[in-house]
């Protein structure tokens, strides 16, 4: 444990690689409580927050949509405690920022929650979508504030026709990376699930889609509790390589699915910077997947290949540790492997192979390919159950009967709508946690595949071998099944009974 903050890293990996394997990969567990004891504790300064309210025309269409938006618009105001510094957004095809006039942020206080209440009231649909033009306008408000906790909150209706595909929000994505969290919502049917989860990716929030506009309201008050439970601004995750090892992957695993790839901001020499959002009370796995010869460290027995630490920026440039660093290692076999044992890292690659078939079902239907989709969704709840996944069973249970699970045998829902698979589409980013010994006892190792990569994704399923015991209880409002130990849910910021069955400390 540092002396700065509540941080815990932790490196998980297979602990022998078939004779001549050119890619090692470890999972990185990352785990905070900031402030946990006296004196302890890296707090930023304050919070910092752009709520960003879809304005264009198809908002009024109907206009419930958009009375619904001002209502949300509301409940995220209210929710910010007082100090807070915000603005209120107004998107189209350029941005507006409707509160304050200055342009700067406005501190929470009864008189100015008066007057962006007002602002927000005078709201009106009009013009286009240009989503690149309203995370620009965040960023330009949020980057003076560089010691606090910066959020956006965003809500869309409508698609990003055009910079999707010339690339404009992937260049304005490049910009805000380290400046802000962003969560996103999409209402209706018209918007795109693939612009929002490349928002939430690059930007280390959540999105959600919701069917109607009823609930609107308070998942925006519970997404602004969530945000301002953040303490720790700007961490980032730092790779320290040798001489001849590169990093090939990075991607985040829990509790959303997130790719870092290409992503490290290079901080001298073999070392780059992952940036990882900002944190409060809350446990994040990564993998990490390196490139290497092993001829170049044939006379070592265990070579250290990286460095991992967890930063955060320091004084004057610099930067400072949060936990003690951890060492990713090799161990090359010789001609018979030994048995290996089964870890969280192979659940969370099952995961990931069932997100892709998930999204991939939503796809089909959207093209009316129903075989199809039911295809991708049979091998989605496979792997799901093969996982032990039960966030992503519960997505597929609102587009299919599970028949048998673990044969993939599943009977499209005969009333689904477009704002149900889409909404789907979203949530099918959010993991399961994997606890460091989720095999069943007697079956916990398997035997060390022959691919260069280390264990293979498609022989065998990893699920197999049993279920997890201790499950740990979900969350009364929203269903998200919690690590062990977690005292809020992390997808809605309710508080967790952690006296209550299937809670332990471990893993906090």
């Amino acid at each position: 444990m540092s002396d700065i903050g509540a941080f815990t890293l932790e490196i998980i990996q297979h602990d022998r690689w078939r004779a001549g394997a050119t890619e090692i990969q470890a999972m990185i567990r990352v785990s905070a409580r900031p402030g946990a004891e006296p004196g302890r504790g890296l707090i930023a300064a304050g919070a910092a927050d752009v709520i960003v309210i879809d304005c264009s025309g198809s908002m009024g269409n109907p206009q419930a949509k958009m009375r619904a938006a001002k209502r949300a618009a509301h409940a995220a105001l209210e929710a910010m405690p007082d100090g807070t510094e915000f603005a209120v957004v107004s998107g189209r095809s350029e941005a507006e920022v409707v509160y304050p006039r200055d342009r700067g942020l406005a501190r929470t206080a009864p008189r100015t929650r008066d007057g962006a209440s007002d602002a927000i009231d005078q709201l009106y649909p009009a013009d286009g979508t240009k989503i690149s033009s309203w995370l620009r306008a965040a960023r330009e408000l949020l980057e003076p504030y560089p010691g606090h906790v910066r959020h956006a909150t965003l809500l869309t209706d409508g698609k990003n026709q055009h910079e999707s595909r010339d690339g404009t929000l992937d260049r304005e994505l490049d910009a805000c990376r380290g400046v802000f969290t962003c969560d996103a919502r999409g209402i209706g049917d018209q918007w795109d699930p693939r612009d929002l989860r490349k928002i939430v990716s690059a930007l280390h929030g959540r999105a959600d889609g919701l069917p109607d506009v009823a609930g609107l309201e308070d998942d925006f008050r519970a997404l602004m509790r969530e945000a301002m439970r953040k303490t720790v601004p700007s961490v980032a995750l730092r790779i320290r390589t040798r001489d001849g090892v590169v990093v090939r992957e990075m991607h985040q695993l829990y509790p959303t699915i997130a790719d870092l790839t290409g992503h490290g901001i290079p901080a001298g020499p073999n070392v780059a910077d992952y940036w990882i959002g900002s944190w409060g009370e809350e446990m994040r796995d990564y993998i990490v997947k390196l490139g290497v010869n092993p001829e170049d460290f044939a006379d070592e027995e265990k070579p250290r290949l990286a460095g991992v630490d967890v930063t955060v920026p320091g004084p004057e440039g610099g930067t400072a540790s949060l936990a003690q660093p951890g060492f990713i290692v090799a161990c090359w076999a010789s001609d018979d492997p030994p048995m290996r044992t089964l870890l969280p890292i192979d659940g969370y690659v099952t995961q990931q192979a069932a997100d892709d078939h998930l999204t991939e079902g939503c796809h089909a239907w959207y093209a009316g390919d129903f075989e199809r989709a039911d295809a991708e969704w049979g091998e989605a709840a496979r792997l799901a159950s093969a996982a032990h996944d039960t966030e992503r069973l519960r997505v597929l249970e609102s587009l299919v009967h599970i028949v048998d699970a673990a044969a993939g045998r599943i009977r499209r829902r005969d009333d689904l709508s477009r704002e149900v698979v889409m909404r789907a589409e979203m949530r099918a980013a959010s993991s399961t946690f994997m606890p460091s010994q989720w095999a069943g006892q007697g079956a916990s190792h398997i035997p060390a595949q022959a691919a260069d990569q280390g264990p293979d994704r498609d022989s065998r399923r990893p699920g197999d071998a049993g279920v997890r015991a201790r499950e740990p209880r979900a969350c009364p409002a929203c269903g998200r099944m919690p690590p062990p130990g977690a005292r809020f849910c992390e997808r809605c910021g309710r508080p967790l009974d952690t006296d209550g069955p299937g809670q332990g400390a471990e893993g906090r």
